[in-house]
């Protein structure tokens, strides 16, 4: 049989309620931690193309640029969905229920 002291029956513990949401710096961060990888991708087929040729008519300008700017758009998209995340917490104080074993 369990002995609960009267500090210990009046003793209050908090319950934190948390939730979390993009700002609009998440959702740009997350639209282009998605998609550029996608685009990457077609600059890379597109790299491929461009060095098949074999009449040595090359423009790899293009396709390079384009992969540099999706590997920077994609590092960017993850800081930003990071950085613009929305976080949200209630605490409310609960009183001890001493036959309540979880809380103590």
């Amino acid at each position: 049989m369990d002995q609960y002291t009267a500090e210990q029956k009046s003793k209050s513990f908090f319950e934190i309620s948390s939730s979390q949401s993009l700002d609009s710096t998440g959702r740009l961060g997350a639209l282009l931690f998605i998609f550029s990888p996608v685009l990457e991708a077609a600059c890379y087929w597109w790299l491929l193309n461009e060095l098949a040729d074999y009449e040595f008519r090359r423009n790899l300008w293009g396709p390079g640029l384009g992969l540099i700017a999706c590997g920077i758009s994609f590092l960017g998209g993850l800081v930003m969905v990071i950085v613009g995340r929305e976080q949200r917490h209630i605490v409310r104080e609960v009183d001890c229920d001493p036959t309540n074993k979880l809380w103590n």
